[in-house]
Formats: structure tokens, C-alpha cells, sequence
């Protein structure tokens, strides 16, 4: 069981990502109102990104944006938070399916194709519309079922947060019909 013990910490190591990254948003946006508290938001002060001095005046930039939409794209369902939502989904199923699925399946003496998951096809189902349909699903999902057939995948953090427990959960499950044995994972831990 030792590759599935693996794709659980791989798995909670990658909530974490989620975690962090998103508290990390959360505090830009703070030190940008912060800025703007002071400056002022309006349309013609652009906030620019490049490797120059901006007051050498041949300088140059690679990303402008007005403060209003800095301050939109960072808040807790924008579309930095969103982005990092679809970037961790495709990346935890292509760890299942590009890694962990075939080293479990070697565990347990099968072949990767007899190692199924209906949670791990819906995750699929999420990663193809972050990939590949602009958001929107294109299937109905079967056990997660965040979002329906043609609806847009806009994740909340609340909902980040479920799916990954139902990830870890569905590891139980792997484990108790391939392995025979209910490894007990769970996402959360006793604090004290």
C-alpha cells in the first residue's frame, strides 16, 4: 500500500499548494487596496509589470492593467483563484493517471486499465473542461458533482476543500477493493 499511502501525501501536499496560494492571493489583493487606498483606483492609473525603472523613459512593460481589474482578478472568486483552482485539478489527476495509478495497480498485481475510480473519472471530467471547453462540462459527472453538464467549473475555496477529502476518501475505497484493507486516510487531521 505503499503507493497509495504516497498519492494521499502527494494528494494532501497539494491541497496545501491550494491553501497557500490562495492566502497568498488574498494577501496581494490586501497590500494592492492598501496602495490604491492611497493612489487611487482611477481608470487612467495603470498598473504595470516589466524588468524597467518606469521612469527611465525608455522603458518597457509586459502586463498593464487598470487597479480595478487587479482588484477584481484577486478576489476570493476571481479569476487568480479560479486559475489556481483548474491548475491544481489537472494536476491531481495527472498524478493519479500518470503516476499513481499504474504503480498501484503494479502493487496489487494487476493491470492499470483494472484499476478504476469513478471519482478519479469525474476529476477527469473537471481537468478536460479546464483544458480543454473554456470551463464549461461537458459530461455529467457521476459522484462529483460540483457542477452539471454545460455548466461553467467555478470552484469556491469551500468546494476545493470538499473535493479534496472526497480525493482522499476514494483512496479508502481503492484500498479496501484492491488491496483488501481500509487504510483509514482522511484529510483531517486531530489538531490537538
Amino acid at each position: 500500500m505503499t503507493e497509495l499511502a504516497a498519492l494521499r501525501d502527494a494528494l494532501v501536499d497539494l491541497y496545501g499548494y491550494n491553501v497557500e496560494m490562495g492566502m497568498a492571493i488574498g494577501e496581494w489583493r490586501k497590500m494592492m487596496e492598501r496602495t490604491f487606498s492611497e493612489f487611487g483606483t482611477r481608470s487612467d492609473n495603470n498598473v504595470t509589470y516589466g524588468p524597467d525603472d518606469p521612469n527611465d523613459p525608455e522603458a518597457v512593460y509586459q502586463y498593464r492593467t487598470t487597479p480595478r481589474r487587479l482588484l477584481s482578478a484577486s478576489g476570493p472568486n476571481g479569476i487568480n483563484q479560479r486559475l489556481l483552482n483548474h491548475s491544481v485539478i489537472v494536476y491531481a489527476y495527472s498524478m493519479w493517471e500518470d503516476r499513481y495509478r499504474q504503480r498501484i495497480a503494479r502493487e496489487c498485481g494487476i493491470s492499470k486499465n483494472d484499476v478504476e475510480s469513478d471519482v478519479f473519472y469525474d476529476l477527469n471530467t473537471y481537468r478536460q473542461a479546464a483544458v480543454h471547453s473554456f470551463q464549461i462540462i461537458k459530461r455529467e459527472p457521476r459522484i462529483l458533482t460540483y457542477f452539471a453538464e454545460g455548466d461553467r467549473m467555478e470552484f469556491t475555496a469551500q468546494q476545493m476543500q470538499h473535493l479534496f477529502r472526497q480525493l482522499i476518501d476514494e483512496l479508502n475505497r481503492i484500498g479496501a477493493v484492491y488491496y483488501g484493507s481500509d487504510p483509514g486516510f482522511s484529510l483531517d487531521q486531530r489538531l490537538n
